[in-house]
């Protein structure tokens, strides 16, 4: 699963377990293929993670969508 750091900006940082390289790097692929920009941190403290600006509703919905939550 994907564990969402508290933020009080307007990007989140999205990280997942430490073994989930590859399913991190198919997320961020399938986000870019949507034309969603994202930014992947391969080790951020140990793990990969994902760092998103948040957008509109709309934009949420779609990534949403695309990350299948």
């Amino acid at each position: 699963g994907w564990d969402v750091a508290p933020s009080e900006a307007n990007f989140l940082l999205i990280r997942a377990g430490i073994n989930a390289t590859s399913a991190v790097a198919d997320t961020v692929q399938a986000l870019r293929d949507a034309d969603i920009l994202v930014r992947l941190l391969p080790n951020f403290a140990g793990a990969p993670a994902i760092r998103m600006t948040l957008g509109t509703a709309e934009d949420m919905d779609q990534v949403y969508a695309v990350m299948g939550i």
